[in-house]
């Protein structure tokens, strides 16, 4: 029987709805009897076959990172699955986030050992968006460097998105998205439209033919992982219609964020349906099951706009009639999905990338 079978339609007891968040040692289990748990941390869940250890960051902020959890295995575990997903990126002005960076074997379905222990789990945070320079007290926390650039725009401006660690494990922070610099430039320096690097790219921004403006790689492809890991991540789109305030989609973990150029739209790159999330976490997406790691959508000016990649990408230019709530929730919390891009006109803005998950799962 396929892992995703086993998952999704042998329920052998049903997975209650309601949510909650363990830390330390502890867990929250969910779910009848059928399965059972060998550990404990994270919101435990069974459905009959497998049990699954889900971390998210607790409220009432998600967007921070969370090094609180740990994943008690309370005997030598084996055929063990996991997904681990970063931050995802802040939005731009006005490329799209990129997604957190992954590594899992849920994928492959070749399980790890683990031995009984104790293992502590960050949670990546998820990046602050270009909105950040609207907001006087928007300082904190004080995420990756930003944007290389002079202008205060750019210095105030979107960063990355933190990493999630387990077991040794490593799923990068997102690239933020690019800022375009406008008519007479909000700054001399002509290189930071770019999107930049991160376990997904992103998506590159432009005014007119200002800058290069490039999406940023993924790099999550390219990190040492252990045994049976498997790290997934693309790089955000680039922003070539020479149209003004306009950006690429941000990296997915599996595909790349849109080129913004005619007839193209900076939709972000898509993430992945995950065999292993529970129906309680990540989004609906184009085939059955949870799928984790959209990148994020990006825009244009004044008010269009461009689709965040199924598994968590948040749109872009998201209304809000109130600029602080864009930092009080999460748009897709516990899916490390990216940011998306904003203009920051008509009550429209870039939104902060959303943190990141870890789920073990066992039989």
């Amino acid at each position: 029987m396929s892992i995703f079978n086993d998952f999704f339609h042998v329920k052998q007891s049903p997975i209650l709805s309601l949510l909650g968040f363990g830390g330390g040692g502890t867990g929250t289990s969910l779910g009848g009897a059928g399965g059972s748990a060998k550990g404990s941390g994270g919101v435990i869940e069974t459905n009959g076959i497998y049990t699954t250890h889900t971390f998210v960051s607790p409220g009432p902020n998600g967007f921070e990172d969370d090094t609180t959890q740990t994943f008690v295995a309370s005997e030598n575990l084996t055929g063990v699955l996991f997904f681990v997903i970063g931050g995802g990126g802040g939005g731009g002005y006005a490329g799209g986030g990129g997604s957190g960076g992954a590594v899992t074997n849920a994928i492959t379905g070749n399980g790890i050992s683990v031995p009984a222990g104790t293992y502590p789990v960050t949670l990546g945070g998820g990046g602050h968006s270009n909105s950040t320079w609207y907001e006087a007290d928007a300082s904190s926390p004080n995420f990756p460097a930003p944007q290389p650039g002079p202008a205060s725009k750019v210095a105030g401006g979107p960063r990355g998105g933190r990493n999630s660690v387990w077991n040794g494990y490593t799923g990068l922070g997102g690239g933020c998205g690019g800022i375009e610099t406008g008519p007479g430039g909000y700054g001399s320096d002509p290189t930071y439209p770019h999107g930049n690097p991160g376990g997904s790219g992103g998506g590159g921004a432009q005014y007119g033919g200002n800058g290069p403006n490039l999406g940023g790689p993924g790099i999550q492809p390219g990190q040492s992982q252990g045994p049976n890991g498997t790290n997934y991540g693309s790089a955000g789109g680039d922003a070539n219609n020479g149209g003004n305030y306009y950006g690429g989609g941000g990296g997915g973990i599996g595909g790349a964020g849109q080129i913004a150029a005619p007839p193209g739209t900076g939709v972000g790159g898509v993430g992945m349906m995950i065999p292993i999330c529970p129906t309680t976490y990540g989004t609906a997406g184009p085939s059955p099951g949870r799928w984790l790691g959209g990148g994020g959508g990006s825009s244009q000016y004044p008010n269009t706009s461009y689709a965040g990649g199924a598994g968590g990408g948040n749109n872009g230019n998201l209304p809000y009639a109130s600029k602080p709530t864009i930092y009080t929730t999460p748009v897709n919390p516990g899916t490390g999905g990216g940011g998306g891009g904003g203009t920051s006109h008509q009550s429209r803005y870039s939104t902060r990338g959303n943190p990141g998950i870890v789920i073990i799962a066992y039989q």
